[in-house]
């Protein structure tokens, strides 16, 4: 049964585009939180006996979700960029099992678009100079790459992890620190002086 529909109901409630001094951020932050609560519920449900059953999650959700998460991201509150870092992280954990497979009858593309379109705000945040904020993206990057093994994935975080792109990184970042073993053509090698770059696996 598609659950598209509430969120696209969570994200009317949020209001996610009143950003204002006059808007009520904790209806955005309960949105958050019960977005979370449903993919955390997503990630329960067994497998269908009908392989061809609808998918918990369609294209439909992650339109909805995809300008709200950005804004949410970019927030003056660190609450709400906490709550959003956390969704990023059930989505990933929700809708790919632990080999980095799509998990089909939660969501056949696995959230892709979703994760990928989320990549370049949450570098921008790593190296932003916000350290509350950079520690939450440091944690949902590393949640999400542990899920996220498609190439598209790899492709962004090596696009928008370069210097060019994010200025002088935080130092430190486990995210920079850490090899990342990928089961894909392309994988991210960690680059001295906090960078990343691609390169091709031989």
């Amino acid at each position: 049964m598609s659950c598209s529909h509430v969120v696209v109901a969570e994200v009317e409630r949020g209001d996610f585009g009143n950003r204002g001094k006059d808007g009520d951020w904790t209806e955005r932050n309960e949105a958050l939180l019960a977005l979370q609560r449903l993919f955390d519920e997503a990630a329960r449900l067994e497998p269908p006996d009908d392989r061809d059953a609808e998918p918990a999650f369609d294209a439909e959700a992650w339109r909805a979700l995809r300008l709200p998460l950005q804004s949410s991201l970019k927030d003056l509150r660190s609450q709400i960029v906490r709550e959003a870092c956390a969704l990023l992280v059930c989505i990933a954990r929700a809708c790919n099992d632990g080999a980095g497979a799509p998990v089909a009858h939660v969501a056949r593309d696995g959230g892709r678009q979703c994760l990928r379109d989320a990549v370049p705000t949450l570098l921008e945040l790593l190296s932003s100079g916000n350290r509350l904020n950079a520690r939450f993206v440091d944690d949902c990057l590393l949640a999400i790459i542990a899920r996220c093994r498609f190439k598209q994935f790899v492709a962004a975080v090596s696009e928008y992890a370069t210097p060019a792109r994010r200025g002088e990184s935080r130092g430190g970042s486990r995210v920079i620190q850490v090899r990342f073993n990928m089961s894909v053509p392309r994988a991210i090698i960690p680059e001295k002086g906090s960078t990343l770059r691609a390169r091709s696996e031989r």
